[in-house]
């Protein structure tokens, strides 16, 4: 599994740089097959296909367009249409990965101390994953 987190890139939903990100966290992964037969004498498997599964942790504001396309995505009764992510490690370089993304939770809650509203989206990769890092 490759783990790539950002506190000082960006991220990109549906060709916006999303409002108010705090933080983002990407987990790439294949997951192990079993295909070990009786009798073996050691285990033996395959990779299933990549996916991705991660966070997005935003000051929470409904009324920025990419925040709310998420949210959208999760109340709605309608067949979700997943929405293009980039997610920019470095700006230089640039140092990238990019796929479909869709939200399967949102957690918010007020930080008394900072006086803000704080959301935490819960995503799972959906189609291909890809790297530009040049």
């Amino acid at each position: 599994m490759a783990k790539y987190r950002g506190s000082k890139g960006s991220l990109s939903i549906g060709g916006t740089v999303i409002g108010e990100l705090l933080e983002w966290e990407l987990d790439i992964a294949r997951p192990w097959i079993e295909a070990t037969i009786m009798g073996a004498s050691g285990q033996a498997g395959d990779l299933d296909l990549p996916g991705a599964t991660g966070r997005i942790r935003v000051k929470y504001d409904h009324a920025n367009a990419q925040q709310a396309a998420l949210d959208n995505i999760l109340v709605s009764d309608a067949t979700p249409t997943p929405v293009a992510a980039l997610f920019i490690v470095s700006g230089t370089g640039p140092k990238q990965i990019s796929c479909n993304i869709l939200p399967t939770n949102l957690a918010v809650g007020a930080r008394i101390m900072g006086g803000h509203i704080e959301g935490s989206y819960q995503i799972r990769s959906d189609g291909a994953i890809s790297f530009s890092w040049t």
